[in-house]
């Protein structure tokens, strides 16, 4: 299956950001992106199947250049996947063998998540990422 949400942290008590706990988030989330770059394939096969045939074929495209992106950078992006002026940046937290444990996925509006690396609040997120991921023993970078 797909990622679920397992746990929210609200800086902003009242403002729904289209998900709950248990919501299975779609590939083209953020969280889903890290998922589709890190997880065995056969873990994720009937869910991505099952959503990808409600995308279009260059819509399918565009999410596997994502995919691959990800891979790269270990970060990903997505741009109102659940509601309208909702977007998130999500990123693995990978072990010494580079297995996916979790996904920690940031959430704001869409005016606030930039899908530029260098934007302050991407560096202090891949910031944090790097912290993370050492402790689990992955170094970013040392495959």
């Amino acid at each position: 299956n797909g990622p679920m949400i397992i746990n929210i942290f609200n800086s902003f008590q009242g403002i729904n950001i289209g998900a709950r706990i248990s919501t299975i988030l779609p590939p083209t989330s953020a969280a889903g992106k890290v998922l589709l770059a890190y997880q065995d394939a056969d873990v994720t096969l009937e869910w991505k199947e099952t959503e990808l045939k409600k995308l279009g074929a260059t819509e399918q495209q565009q999410l596997e250049n994502e995919i691959e992106a990800v891979r790269q950078k270990e970060i990903a992006f997505a741009k109102e996947p659940l509601i309208a002026s909702v977007s998130s940046i999500s990123f693995p937290i990978l072990n010494f063998k580079k297995n996916l444990l979790g996904v920690v996925a940031v959430v704001g509006f869409t005016e606030q998540i930039s899908t530029d690396e260098e934007n302050e609040l991407n560096v202090f997120i891949k910031d944090k990422s790097k912290l993370i991921n050492k402790i689990f023993g992955h170094v970013p970078g040392e495959d």
